[in-house]
This record gives C-alpha cells, sequence and structure tokens, in this order.
C-alpha cells in the first residue's frame, strides 16, 4: 500500500539539530547536506511512484524519498551499499539529507532497498517508464525557479560509459554458481579446499557482490574466472556427476576462454581469458536455477556500453548552472541522431531556450529543420 513520508516535516524538539551548540546547528544548515535535504530530498514526488504498490490495504510502503534520496547520495559518493547503510547509521550529516533528525531510525533495510529497485527495473521493462527520469524533470524545473537559473542559453556534450550493470548481474551468477560448487563437495574436501573458496565464503553472492566498488569489477571478474579455470582441473574431475557441473560447464565456456602462452622455455601453459560483453549473447544462462532463461536486449542496445547525453544551462550570468536533460543511448549512436530525438524535451523543459550549443557531432539538416 501506498504511503507518502511526511514524518521528516514533524519537528523533534530532541532531535539532533536541536541538541547541539549555536555554532555546530550553523554548520549543519550552512553543510551540503541539508542542502541536499532541501533540494533533493524534500522536492521528491513521492506520487510519481505509487503504481509499483498494491492499492489495496497492506503494509505501507518504505520511505519513497529516502531510498531515492539514499541511491542517489550512493552514486555521488561512490559508496558500496555497506557503506551507504554505515554512512546511514552513524553519519549525523548523512541523516539529515535523509530527513532523519535522530540518532536511532532507519527508514530502511538492505533488502527493501533491493526490493525497491527490483520493482523500479520490473516497472520499466512492462512499461517504458523511467520513474527516476520524472524525478530529475521535477527536481529540475523546481531548481531552475529557486535558484533563479537563466536557460535562454544552453549547451550540450556527450561521454561514453561502460554498462557496470550488466558486470554486477554477470558477477553475481558466478560467484553463486561457486558457492553451489562448495556447497556439493564432501566435508573432507571442503577443509582440504577451503583456501580456494575462502572469499567467497560466509556471505551470499549478492552480499559479496554489494560489498565491491564499481571500479574493481573487471578485476573481480578476472579472479573468478582463475578460480573457474581451477575448479575445472581440479575439481569437475571428482565430482562430474553432480547437476551443478552440468550447469558449471556451460557457463565457464560462455565467459571463459583458454588461451595458450608460451614462456621463454617454451613451454605451454594455459591461461583464463574473461570473454568481452560482446561475446555475451542473448542465450547466455542467467539463472543456475533456469538453464532456459534468456537475456532479453531492448531496442537493439548492444552490450559494449552506451553514450550519455547531456544538456546544461550556460547563460554567462548564472552564478551556476544546471543539467537539464541526460538521456543514455547505445554507443553506437551518433550526437546529431541523440540530438533530433531530443529537441522537442529540451524546448518542453527550458521553453525559453534561444541558443543550443555544441561540437560538429551534432549537426545535421534534420536538427536545423527541427529547431
Amino acid at each position: 500500500m501506498f504511503r507518502e513520508n511526511t514524518k521528516h516535516l514533524q519537528s523533534n524538539l530532541f532531535g539532533v539539530v536541536n541538541r547541539v551548540s549555536k555554532s555546530l546547528q550553523q554548520k549543519i544548515d550552512n553543510s551540503a547536506e541539508t542542502t541536499f535535504y532541501r533540494l533533493i530530498f524534500s522536492r521528491i514526488d513521492e506520487r510519481l511512484f505509487e503504481g509499483l504498490y498494491s492499492e489495496e490495504t497492506s503494509r505501507p510502503n518504505a520511505a519513497i524519498n529516502a531510498m531515492v534520496s539514499a541511491l542517489l547520495l550512493m552514486k555521488l559518493r561512490n559508496w558500496t551499499y555497506e557503506e551507504l547503510f554505515e554512512n546511514m547509521q552513524f553519519h549525523v550529516l548523512v541523516r539529515i539529507a535523509l530527513g532523519l533528525n535522530d540518532l536511532e531510525t532507519m527508514p530502511f533495510c538492505m533488502a527493501t532497498l533491493f526490493n525497491f529497485q527490483n520493482r523500479l527495473n520490473d516497472h520499466f521493462i512492462k512499461t517504458g517508464e523511467n520513474l527516476f527520469e520524472q524525478v530529475f524533470d521535477g527536481l529540475t524545473a523546481q531548481q531552475l525557479k529557486e535558484l533563479k537559473v537563466k536557460a535562454n542559453i544552453c549547451r550540450t556534450d556527450s561521454l561514453m560509459v561502460a554498462s557496470n550493470i550488466r558486470f554486477y548481474s554477470r558477477l553475481q551468477l558466478l560467484v553463486e554458481l561457486i558457492l553451489r560448487i562448495y556447497r556439493v563437495l564432501t566435508d573432507s574436501d571442503q577443509a582440504l579446499y577451503r583456501q580456494q573458496f575462502e572469499r567467497y565464503l560466509g556471505k551470499s553472492s549478492g552480499q559479496y557482490i554489494y560489498a565491491l566498488k564499481s571500479v574493481d569489477l573487471e578485476s573481480e571478474l578476472l579472479k573468478v574466472g582463475e578460480l573457474y579455470h581451477w575448479i575445472d582441473r581440479q575439481i569437475k574431475p571428482l565430482y562430474a556427476d553432480q547437476q551443478v557441473f552440468q550447469v558449471f560447464e556451460r557457463i565457464y565456456q560462455e565467459h571463459f576462454t583458454i588461451v595458450s602462452d608460451l614462456s621463454a622455455c617454451t613451454a605451454q601453459a594455459d591461461r583464463v581469458q574473461v570473454r568481452p560483453p560482446a561475446e555475451l549473447h542473448s542465450a547466455c544462462v542467467q539463472s543456475p536455477d533456469d538453464l532456459d532463461a534468456a537475456y532479453r536486449e531492448k531496442n537493439g542496445r548492444p552490450i559494449r556500453g552506451h553514450v550519455i547525453s547531456v544538456v546544461e544551462t550556460a547563460t554567462p550570468e548564472n552564478e551556476i548552472n544546471l543539467i537539464t536533460d541526460v538521456v543514455l543511448k547505445p554507443a553506437n549512436t551518433d550526437d546529431s541522431t541523440i540530438l533530433n530525438g531530443r529537441l522537442d524535451n529540451i524546448k518542453e523543459k527550458t521553453p525559453e531556450i534561444e541558443e543550443l550549443h555544441f561540437d560538429g557531432g551534432y549537426g545535421s539538416e534534420s536538427n536545423v529543420e527541427k529547431k
């Protein structure tokens, strides 16, 4: 059942802010986190997310403005999920950014946040509606007015980005299979080979993944590949009749390849390589529990990466400038095509726009005609 979060609007005489000195109160008021609370957290329209929840009387949802804001802070600060929750629990300014004026309340748990992200993803797949984009557009419109940012002159540019989302899902699948293989070993073999599996034990595959930073994902894939190579040589011959190794054989071939190295002594040795994302096709195993499940590419999006195109205000007299439009497209989409598809959106968001500055890659006859 959907319910808006208004608890942060209720004054708390015994809250953190009221229990510190005047000088600390002033520092809190002038902090980036208080600005975040005022311009972001407090302005999120939670009603955008009402369709994610049942209309029937049931347990109400966790605070949506808190979950959305937490995800924004996590990306802004480059935190892992574990670091996010640690800061939520112990960092006073982070708690203030999330509308928490005490030292005890936690607005949601990690499982609830993951479930919220799954709901967002399912909603996007079913409807094509990006609710985070709608949040961004709403916040930007408010900030343009409140901060008195002029948008008569804007500029646009693009940058290439890799898709870490696919790395996360890929790595979790591979780690999950490692854990399942360890569980089928005999007690004596678990003790004998524990050192090889040690880094993955004591946690779920999801917990292992969510403790990683995005910059570590590729190196982690290689480490997993090296363990898979060892399992293939040392463990699989002993447990070939176990069903998990039928899954292992397929996933191992789909995600890794073996190349031969010649050492200085001309002795041949095998080395594992991670297959690039471009080689992962839609029929690759998506779950060890459902070998028939397949990855669905949407709108022909390649898996190599993406291009982000951004529009921001650029009027010289502005004290600050704001990003007003962001779009993610397949990496092979040229800038002129992206701009052509966004011109109507840009004019709708900033109707006062008179000039849009861009480099030569954005120019085309169709864009000139559409301006």
